[in-house]
């Protein structure tokens, strides 16, 4: 909890702030942001202060705003921290152009999911990411096996991985499942594990299928 001086038309006004966001919406990094100004959007009512904040990680510096909104706590006004409002701000997690050439869809998708989070639709995003994985497995088996495209695409999932041949896309992509239907169900079964999980084995079933195209690639371009 700390203090803030607005100035305005009507002299000095003290605001108290609960606490500043703790992730920069640029780097995605945790961070304790440099307060730099704060301006109340509405000075009749007071219900919402902009906070203007820059991020504390010396890669990334960028200047981002803040939404916090007013409550009424423990018999005073309290600002507490609501949103970060991104309109334009799309960040996107670049892929392997191998994987882009045969799964353009999941890169799509992914971006999408990832762009819910960050304007803090944390309830909706896990299910895109669930929906990219999904595409992903199927691009991949379709472009493995083009002349059962059909089937692969109407099977469920679950039997979609079962499909593949290298063992390690298989295990990990049967997990990123396990935490993508987390995302979707009333009752979690992964309690320890949350989005950022999802999106790391996502990543490692990128990194495990980019590994067996590039082996294949090379293995054929240079035959014994």
């Amino acid at each position: 909890m700390f203090n803030v001086t607005l100035k305005t038309s009507k002299g000095d006004t003290v605001i108290q702030i609960s606490a500043l966001p703790e992730v920069c919406p640029f780097c995605k990094y945790s961070i304790s942001p440099i307060f730099k100004s704060v301006a109340l959007r509405d000075i009749s009512s007071e219900d919402i202060a902009d906070m203007t904040l820059k991020c504390t990680n010396r890669s990334c510096q960028h200047v981002f705003t803040a939404e916090f909104v007013r409550k009424w706590r423990n018999a005073d006004y309290i600002y507490d921290f609501r949103a970060i409002p991104v309109p334009h701000l799309l960040r996107k997690t670049t892929f392997p152009a191998l994987i882009e050439a045969f799964s353009s869809e999941f890169i799509i998708i992914y971006n999408q999911a990832e762009y819910a989070e960050i304007s803090q639709l944390d309830k909706i995003a896990g299910m895109g990411y669930r929906k990219a994985l999904e595409f992903l497995v199927k691009d991949y088996l379709i472009n493995e096996a083009p002349d059962d495209a059909e089937t692969i695409k109407k099977i469920m999932l679950g039997p979609a991985i079962q499909k593949i041949n290298d063992t390690r896309i298989k295990s990990i992509a049967e997990r990123a499942t396990w935490l993508g239907n987390d995302e979707t169900h009333y009752v979690r079964k992964w309690l320890d594990k949350d989005v950022n999980d999802l999106k790391a084995l996502i990543k490692l079933v990128v990194h495990f299928i980019e590994a067996e195209l590039l082996y294949k690639e090379t293995i054929a371009s240079m035959p014994k």
